[in-house]
């Protein structure tokens, strides 16, 4: 079975017209000079582990972390330099966001690179360390107001885990695209980013992000406790873009039907698409080819933090693998 880096070097010498410009001049370029650290997304079977929610340790957790308003949980976290590289083709390709930028709340915690923008060196999940400890911060004194005592480590874990979530969804939107681009020879995900990701972003035709936001709080994790769902969805509701608002509506049924809309979207490049078909949900599913495998994803961190996340996350060699659950 190839790895999925494996395949993506064959495309780059087989099928290059689909990737940006940009892959096939730096494929071979060391990484950049962003300091990283490689992290292993933890299982749900560790996250769901009974003794996270026993024993009393409330004064001990909010000595270490002060109680802070809910309302303000995105206030004050800035984008950090890195999510995006200030090179010329880079600009280039924000150009389309226009003043909206990518800063969006969701995006100020980890970006999604694609493949078909970013060699095998620099594509994958990057999340942001000072920010994710920030706002592990503020979730934990969330979870202790709600009643769980979970210790600060858990907290994040599962803050780690519903983040990968979101930035797998958009791994699989990319992936549903690739689908399409090899039975029809031709490029479909920059069109489709051009046409219709950046042009929506973050407003209520940005179906993508609506999708990925579902999978941040609607997940065998955060569904483990019903008021650990409601306060990540919740979350969600408070975000900046209708994209994510419109999340917070979404349940098992309706959140299929958008499926189909970003299905439809992908593989006509029409933020607008006629006649969308049922195919209940994205396509790409684990373990059916080899590229489609979850733990092919790199995931990074910065070490804006000062590189302490990493160790948390990684203490019990966790794989990497994230595991999906399909409807």
């Amino acid at each position: 079975m190839n790895e999925f880096s494996d395949v993506l070097n064959e495309l780059h010498e087989t099928k290059p017209e689909l990737f940006h410009d940009r892959v096939l001049s730096e494929r071979n370029r060391p990484a950049s000079d962003l300091e990283i650290d490689d992290i292993e997304v933890p299982k749900d079977r560790e996250l769901n582990k009974v003794e996270w929610n026993t024993g009393d340790l409330q004064s001990q957790l909010v000595e270490r972390h002060p109680e802070l308003e809910y309302d303000n949980i995105w206030d004050g976290l800035e984008q950090e330099s890195g999510a995006f590289e200030e090179s010329p083709e880079a600009r280039r390709e924000r150009e389309p966001f226009g003043e909206r930028g990518r800063t969006e709340d969701m995006e100020l915690l980890a970006v999604y690179r694609p493949f078909h923008y970013y060699a095998n060196n620099e594509w994958g999940v990057l999340f942001f360390e000072q920010n994710m400890e920030e706002f592990a911060n503020r979730l934990h004194s969330e979870i202790l107001k709600i009643g769980l005592w979970y210790d600060w480590d858990s907290t994040l874990k599962v803050v780690t885990y519903a983040v990968a979530r979101h930035e797998v969804s958009h791994y699989l939107s990319e992936l549903e695209a690739l689908n399409i681009e090899l039975r029809l020879g031709r490029r479909v995900y920059i069109p489709y980013q051009d046409n219709v990701y950046k042009v929506t972003y973050p407003n209520a035709g940005c179906v993508e992000e609506t999708v990925a936001n579902v999978w941040f709080f609607d997940n065998a994790v955060t569904g483990s406790r019903v008021r650990l769902q409601r306060l990540f969805r919740d979350i969600v509701r408070k975000c900046r873009g209708d994209a994510y608002r419109l999340a917070w509506d979404k349940d098992s049924y309706l959140i299929r039907v958008t499926e189909n809309l970003l299905a439809a979207q992908i593989n006509q490049c029409n933020p607008r698409p006629r006649d969308v078909p049922t195919v209940y949900g994205l396509l790409p599913r684990p373990y059916v080819q080899p590229w489609t495998r979850y733990e092919n994803i790199p995931f990074m961190m910065t070490r804006s933090g000062g590189g302490r996340l990493g160790s948390i996350l990684n203490r019990h060699r966790i794989r990497k693998t994230i595991r999906i659950f399909h409807r």
